[in-house]
């Protein structure tokens, strides 16, 4: 989806992380089979919020939870106010607690990227005991630039909107069947010792870094949505889950969930933005 729609307010950086989010960008967008235009806009501090979180990010009395992931994540394919993040505040205000949502997802990015993205940003913080951090993962967060894919295109440049069009016919020849050889092709590389190798370095320096800090981390798996179109034909799902959960035990990530299971109470239709784009619903 990143790479045929882009994202908003991105810009390149000269760090591992190899692009980021702009600040005070303002930007409306028209996404292909979405229905409505979506606003986007950040802060002086490159957070898709209000310019208020610049001072309550750095408030140590307010309870936190930082968020680092993709698109799942950062989700730019809809209002700010229907991303998962801020139903989960809504619900735990409900339940008497109150926490800022901090935001550091950001569309496509790695696993590498988000290790990094994590250390980067929270060294910038001082956690209080009461913080937490919450580490999103998909099937597809192995992959690096010097990976496949997006080999040969940087990510910086795979995810600008200069290349919409190229990455559009790109993605078609790599992926003419769509979800079916997207599926293969996540199988397959899930099966190669250099990515095995890569899931289980990038997870054992989150563990260690986030066990040093003393950091409250909850390790949060989501279903790969663009793998299907339905929840029939679980057994490859199945495979790269048991194979990632099993790695982040092995790096002693103690806090897991997987949603895997809690998604299959509804139809798959009900929870992806459309047949095309397969994000959460903010329904």
């Amino acid at each position: 989806s990143a790479a045929e729609w882009g994202i908003p307010c991105m810009q390149r950086s000269e760090t591992a992380i190899y692009y980021e989010i702009k600040s005070n960008c303002k930007q409306t967008i028209k996404y292909k089979d979405i229905k409505d235009k979506i606003s986007f806009e950040t802060n002086s501090c490159k957070l898709r919020e209000k310019e208020e979180y610049c001072l309550l990010i750095k408030d140590k009395t307010l309870s936190k939870i930082f968020f680092f992931g993709d698109s799942y994540t950062q989700n730019p394919y809809m209002e700010n106010n229907y991303n998962y993040l801020k139903f989960l505040s809504k619900i735990l205000r409900s339940n008497g607690k109150q926490f800022l949502d901090i935001n550091y997802g950001l569309s496509g990015y790695s696993l590498n990227q988000n290790v990094y993205n994590l250390k980067n940003k929270l060294e910038k913080h001082s956690l209080a005991e009461q913080d937490l951090v919450i580490f999103q993962f998909l099937a597809n967060d192995i992959y690096d630039i010097n990976q496949h894919p997006p080999h040969p295109i940087k990510k910086y440049l795979n995810y600008s909107y200069i290349f919409r069009a190229a990455n559009f016919v790109r993605r078609k020849v790599l992926y003419p069947n769509n979800q079916l050889s997207l599926r293969s092709q996540i199988i397959n590389d899930y099966q190669k010792e250099a990515s095995k190798f890569i899931l289980n370095d990038k997870l054992c320096e989150l563990s260690e870094y986030v066990a040093e800090k003393k950091i409250n981390l909850i390790f949060l798996y989501l279903p790969y949505m663009e793998m299907r179109t339905d929840w029939h034909g679980e057994k490859e799902n199945i495979f790269v889950e048991n194979l990632v959960l099993q790695n982040a035990k092995e790096c002693d990530i103690s806090n897991i969930l997987s949603l895997t299971n809690e998604f299959k109470k509804y139809d798959f239709n009900e929870l992806i933005l459309s047949t095309q784009n397969h994000h959460l619903n903010k329904t």
